[in-house]
């Protein structure tokens, strides 16, 4: 029997065998037949670039992947730009657009795989229960590794997006088999899958909320619990509390908030330290449990928005922002009577400490907004005065006109009129310090908009330090459109917790 490996030897002979897995996928794009459906016309392209260039889609795909696999190695490829300034073109929109297709492409058609892979790997790294996503071969680390070694070739970006197109039922069939091919090796070598528990997923629990949405305001929560949690009075304060009891409440609104809003270990922390001030409030606050607007909930939900922004917990921004939500949060506990005001205060204090850093985001991007404001209706410039060299035409590999790739490239981002207008109503009531995660070059992002005129917008990245990116307002329509951006504002705790009691309820009230 095999000796029962570790998940880095587990990565390791899985990228031992990367350029196999490539063959097979150039091997089934050199064995289509040309039709009639999308991207059909450049088939003969795609195929006579794959066997120009095997040799180097193969090695660059290993090496690439490689590279995301490995801890040691540098994070994604950051793209030109001047100086900190990163041009999003309306083109390199259109190439991510096609990236998320293939991913979701790929996870798709390799769902049940994945799944059973996953509780291999949660194996490998000693879990008992397939609780979190302990498999490295995602998706879409195969994506961009196949986007990367066709992006090194001297090809057309438009023949270099229709080779993606042509690649991802090939890369999906070749993944279907790598999969269940480690999961029967891992098998081999003694490694006992892990169990998966039963678990509402967020899809599901998104539906449910749909379905079944909450209570319009607490107090009608209260109203209602102890009608439909018991039949006698006695039994509905042993199970959930009445109107005249209310701090009683707050306590299964934490627990709620806390077992089912899927928040950090030290999001929980800091809430837990919140709860005895807010049992304080709600003992001679009557408004406390009255609407989900109160400025305890309201602060809870700010702390929550603003952890989310600074992931992962190991970020130093999100500790010394935990860091200070807990220095308020002593503060309130010091007090002799906290109440509305208090919480009013704390909130105040956050969002002059937000405002702060969006205020020291606008001054270090100062020379990137000077600069669109000189360039600007001639923003971008061109690649020659980038520096950048300039990719091989597709005609110098066939007889495909480049006039043929650009029609090709308009027609696949021409939005339907429905999805423009409802962009562009989006668009429309953004302001500088709005907050959206983004779909750029190859990753999400979490960016904060610095900046915008008629057409051009100017965002900061937090995970890049100084990284600003500019963008086309056609370009942020047809991300939105594409459902690869999305605003990003604080949900509201509460609401949620309440929807979930509210269904305890009518399970009890069936149960009765």
């Amino acid at each position: 029997m095999p000796r029962r490996p570790s998940l880095p030897q587990f990565i390791d002979d899985e990228l031992a065998r990367a350029p196999l897995l490539m063959q097979e996928v150039l091997n089934g794009v050199a064995a289509l037949s040309a039709g009639s459906g999308p991207g059909q016309a450049l088939l003969p392209d795609v195929q006579r670039l794959v066997h120009l260039y095997r040799a180097e889609l193969v090695s660059g795909f290993a090496r690439r992947l490689g590279e995301l696999l490995r801890p040691q190695a540098p994070g994604g490829r950051l793209p030109h730009g001047l100086g900190t300034l990163s041009l999003v073109e309306d083109a390199a929109v259109q190439t991510d657009v096609e990236l998320s297709r293939s991913v979701q492409a790929l996870a798709a058609a390799t769902e049940f795989e994945l799944r059973e892979l996953r509780a291999f790997t949660s194996a490998l790294v000693g879990d008992l229960h397939v609780a979190r996503d302990t498999n490295p071969l995602r998706p879409e680390l195969f994506v961009r590794s196949l986007w990367s070694a066709v992006g090194e070739l001297p090809a057309s970006p438009g023949l270099q997006l229709a080779f993606l197109r042509t690649a991802t039922p090939p890369l999906a069939r070749a993944l279907r088999m790598a999969y269940a091919s480690a999961c029967t090796r891992l098998e081999d070598a003694g490694v006992t899958p892990s169990s998966y528990r039963t678990i509402v997923t967020g899809t599901q629990s998104r539906s449910w909320h749909r379905q079944n949405p909450p209570p319009p305001t607490l107090e009608g929560l209260r109203k209602q619990m102890p009608a439909a949690a018991a039949p006698t009075v006695a039994e509905s304060a042993a199970v959930l509390p009445n109107a005249a009891d209310a701090p009683l409440l707050l306590p299964r609104i934490f627990d709620a908030i806390l077992q089912g809003s899927g928040l950090a270990a030290d999001v929980q922390a800091l809430l837990q330290r919140v709860q005895p001030v807010a049992l304080r409030v709600a003992r001679q606050d009557p408004t406390t449990l009255d609407a989900y607007t109160h400025p305890m909930w309201e602060f809870i939900d700010r702390i929550a928005f603003l952890a989310k922004l600074h992931e992962p917990p190991a970020d130093a921004q999100r500790q010394q922002l935990l860091a200070q939500a807990g220095t308020l949060v002593a503060a309130m506990a010091c007090e002799e009577q906290p109440d509305a005001a208090s919480f009013r205060w704390a909130l105040k204090r956050l969002a002059t400490q937000a405002q702060q850093q969006f205020h020291d985001r606008l001054q270090a991007a100062a020379d990137a907004i000077a600069t669109l404001e000189t360039l600007g209706p001639s923003f971008p410039p061109t690649a020659a005065e980038r520096g950048v060299p300039l990719p091989l035409d597709a005609h110098m590999l066939s007889t495909v006109s480049a006039d043929l790739l650009a029609d090709a490239q308009a027609t696949a981002a021409a939005l339907p009129p429905e999805d423009a207008d409802e962009a562009a109503a989006w668009l429309d009531g953004q302001q500088p310090a709005a907050w959206a995660r983004i779909f750029i070059d190859g990753h999400w992002r979490v960016l904060q908009l610095l900046w915008q005129a008629d057409d051009l917008w100017l965002f900061a990245e937090l995970a890049g330090g100084r990284q600003t990116w500019a963008l086309r307002r056609s370009a942020l329509q047809r991300l939105h459109a594409e459902g690869l951006l999305r605003g990003m504002q604080p949900r509201s705790l509460v609401r949620r917790a309440a929807a979930r009691l509210m269904r305890q309820i009518q399970e009890q009230g069936r149960r009765g």
